[in-house]
């Protein structure tokens, strides 16, 4: 049946069906060319500059370089994602290479993630753990 495992990624009947693989875009009719929107300022324009490093640990690892303009508006200017294990040194690379044009004014690190938090620090970028109510999703809001 060529549509048996969408059935079973939608209608799980086990624990191994439900969790065989993670696969498909959220809004399939979603399109880079039509809604990602270039940002209106320069990366070394932005008031401020930060990263979220999610690790992943089991799942994939990302990473999102935001600049907020004068406006108050956040934009994205690069993200990494690898559903590849990913050392904290890869990781510190991807920020480095971001800071060429302008530095980071902060890091946000998965709190579960002491260890590769340390570790970006010790190589000099400005790290420090995410508020749990961040990554809990239960303080969304712009300060």
């Amino acid at each position: 049946y060529p549509y048996a495992e969408d059935f079973q990624a939608e209608f799980p009947s086990t624990m191994e069906e439900a969790f065989a693989q993670k696969a498909g875009l959220v809004y399939p009719m979603f399109s880079e060319a039509q809604h990602v929107k270039v940002a209106p300022f320069a990366w070394k324009d932005a008031k401020v500059r930060m990263a979220a490093v999610d690790p992943g640990g089991g799942d994939p690892t990302a990473i999102l370089a935001v600049g907020k303009g004068g406006g108050g508006r956040l934009h994205v200017f690069a993200a990494f994602y690898s559903r590849e294990p990913t050392s904290a040194q890869e990781m510190g690379a991807w920020l480095w290479e971001r800071t060429r044009e302008a530095p980071f004014d902060r890091i946000v690190v998965d709190p579960s993630q002491d260890a590769i938090r340390e570790s970006l620090a010790q190589s000099g970028l400005p790290c420090g753990a995410a508020p749990l109510s961040l990554v809990s999703g239960t303080d969304l809001r712009s300060s």
